[in-house]
């Protein structure tokens, strides 16, 4: 391994590995990271490939920028406030057990939805209803 520095944003660390980042749909490419940063990725830890400045983001950094990864989902609230009539607040959670919220108009959950299903055709929503369902949380039944 040459003795580059870690693709990890500010991350002062000797780069100890190269990884490659293998998204089948999207794109590969390799970053050097250290040991730490390195076992982070392989146990899953959330990350963002930053092209434009070829850094890795990970942890506050994911905040920042605005790609903290909702992990979890947790509840909604209809037609919030009178400034954002026909408007719900969906509330997530992230890898660190953070709430996560997302003010969305009815109309774009919506499309949201639908493109999801034509996306996604195999989605068994009747299994995942059973699984999720209000009058189950553990999805015991």
């Amino acid at each position: 391994m040459s003795n580059g520095a870690c693709h990890v944003l500010r991350c002062p660390n000797p780069a100890a590995t190269v990884i490659n980042l293998a998204r089948p749909e999207h794109f590969a490419i390799d970053v050097a990271l250290c040991s730490s940063h390195a076992q982070e990725v392989q146990a899953g830890v959330p990350w963002h490939y930053e092209f434009e400045q070829h850094v890795l983001l990970m942890g506050q950094d994911l905040d920042v920028a605005g790609r903290r990864l909702a992990v979890e989902y947790e509840s909604y609230s209809k037609d919030v406030g009178t400034a954002m009539q026909g408007a719900s607040v969906l509330t997530f959670r992230d890898s660190a057990e953070e709430p996560v919220d997302l003010h969305v108009t009815t109309e774009a959950i919506e499309r949201f939805i639908v493109s999801y299903i034509d996306e996604w055709p195999s989605l068994d929503l009747e299994a995942a209803r059973k699984r999720y369902s209000k009058d189950d949380p553990d999805g015991t039944q």
